[in-house]
């Protein structure tokens, strides 16, 4: 059994040069892609981590407000108000 080498045209030749060009900036992209996936989802992991050390601040000053003032109703932030139950 002999090998025959056929060449192929050049609108073949390059149809086959596009197709490949295609297909590699196609995976570049995906790869770009999932890198910024991973950098955004560390992002948000760092993002909830902080968020979650604003929770226990505003909770333990909610703790010492309640424990000097009582029960607080509300709180206007822009005068410094408190509603309080008696």
């Amino acid at each position: 059994m002999s090998n025959e080498k056929i060449k192929l045209t050049n609108e073949e030749l390059s149809k086959l040069k596009t197709i490949i060009d295609t297909e590699t900036s196609i995976y570049t992209r995906l790869g770009q892609i999932e890198k910024q996936l991973e950098i955004a989802s560390k992002q948000k992991i760092d993002l909830l981590s902080e968020l979650d050390s604003y929770n226990k601040m505003k909770d333990n000053l909610q703790q010492v407000l309640k424990n000097t003032y009582g029960n607080i109703t509300g709180i206007d932030i822009e005068s410094g108000e408190l509603s309080i139950t008696k």
